[in-house]
């Protein structure tokens, strides 16, 4: 039996996915923009490139929500899939973790997205935005829920 979640949750995923690839641009220009650039002209190319993914991440969340909460009115089950797949992949990334102090603040974040994905299961938000510093997916069960996403380079699984 394959687990591959039906196409419009992975719809949703490949959004998220995204939005992750475009927040880890934005640290990445944000980092070159405190440190790395100190020439007026490159800093202003810099602040350009900041400002227009900053557009673009917001276009992308704009997407999602709408995304998703047409897809609450349309096929409900679906959503309540991949909330429930993201809660499993938390599950299985807590269960990964030392039972050491040393995991505590990724164990509290996991927990808190999990309780999110509750949110949005039962209605209360449109999606979750992922810690990819704290939590890493496992992933092969990611890709056993959700393939080969398009707008994803595996990179927020691993």
């Amino acid at each position: 039996m394959s687990e591959l979640l039906p196409a419009p949750a992975r719809a949703l995923e490949a959004i998220a996915a995204r939005i992750r690839q475009a927040v880890d641009s934005l640290v990445s220009l944000d980092a070159l923009d405190r440190w790395g650039v100190r020439d007026p002209d490159a800093r202003a190319h810099v602040e350009a490139q900041i400002r227009t993914a900053d557009q673009a991440l917001a276009a992308l969340r704009a997407e999602l929500t709408r995304r998703s909460d047409a897809l609450r009115a349309e096929d409900p089950g679906a959503l309540e899939a991949w909330a429930r797949a993201h809660q499993r992949l938390l599950d299985a990334f807590v269960a990964s973790l030392p039972s050491d102090e040393s995991a505590r603040t990724a164990r509290y974040v996991a927990q808190k997205e999990r309780d999110e994905w509750d949110e949005v299961a039962l209605g209360a938000r449109p999606w979750v935005d992922r810690n990819t510093f704290y939590v890493q997916y496992d992933a092969a069960l990611f890709a056993a829920l959700f393939g080969s996403l398009e707008g994803s380079d595996g990179k927020d699984v691993g």
